[in-house]
């Protein structure tokens, strides 16, 4: 047992990050009200059709505009993406082409940051 635990612990620190993905897919589940649809995390084994559910633009526009939560989210979401657009120099319309096309961040130099 304890090579087990060894290499636990040389494997786990690399997905030590990952936990935030996992907070992420949670909150999402949670905002989404999974309980409302469970089988949506089962996904694939139903089949790859979703049932088709009707579309309200102007109920979109209303919840966008109306919502305390949901302008909460969007700003939230806004602020995060500039965050990160700004930290990781995607500053140029050709290092954001780059990173949308190929997923290559540019080299940023330690004084920038």
């Amino acid at each position: 047992m304890p090579q087990a635990s060894k290499a636990i612990r040389r494997f786990v620190p690399r997905l030590w990050s990952l936990r935030f993905v996992g907070f992420g897919v949670a909150t999402h589940f949670l905002l989404d009200r999974l309980w409302e649809t469970p089988r949506i995390v089962l996904y694939p084994s139903y089949g790859w059709a979703f049932s088709l559910a009707a579309f309200d633009t102007g109920r979109w526009f209303d919840a966008l505009f109306h919502d305390p939560y949901v302008q909460a989210g969007e700003i939230v979401g806004a602020v995060i993406l500039i965050v990160f657009v700004w930290r990781k120099g995607l500053l140029s319309w050709e290092a954001l082409r780059e990173f949308a096309r190929h997923g290559i961040l540019p080299r940023v130099a330690p004084n920038q940051r």
